[in-house]
């Protein structure tokens, strides 16, 4: 966890990195033509995902067959599990104020508690897997 919260500092301040965590709701309160949602890097950051978790289950369990390496992954990068990993490594984090120290979300979603719901958070994970990747390369990941 150490070394994760290192590089979550040293790129904390990449566009990537504000882009990963900008919700959708933050950027119609917040008209700002600079601004972009995570969307289009929770795709990449998907595919990054199936990829290593691939590679990962196919180094890991040779012996598999296809399809039980498909519902393994499939376990692996599921909604929940992929919401507990961000609570984990804290991508829902508050500061002192309990405002969300990454996670930009609209008043909206905030009042609904969209910091802790896993479809959010499964999402912000994905999103920071891509920003990860771009910041950092293959090396990382």
């Amino acid at each position: 966890m150490k070394q994760l919260r290192k590089i979550i500092e040293s790129i904390k301040d990449t566009q990537s990195f504000q882009q990963a965590f900008t919700h959708t709701s933050y950027l119609n309160e917040n008209n700002s033509e600079s601004l972009v949602s995570y969307e289009t890097l929770e795709f990449l950051g998907d595919s990054i995902l199936n990829f290593y978790v691939s590679l990962f289950i196919y180094r890991s369990f040779p012996e598999y067959s296809e399809g039980k390496m498909s519902k393994l992954k499939q376990l692996m990068i599921q909604e929940k599990t992929l919401a507990r990993l961000s609570r984990k490594i804290g991508l829902n984090e508050t500061d002192e104020e309990g405002n969300l120290k990454y996670l930009r979300l609209g008043e909206g979603e905030i009042k609904n508690q969209g910091g802790n719901k896993d479809s959010i958070l499964a999402d912000i994970f994905e999103s920071f897997i891509a920003s990860l990747y771009i910041e950092k390369g293959g090396k990382i990941v």
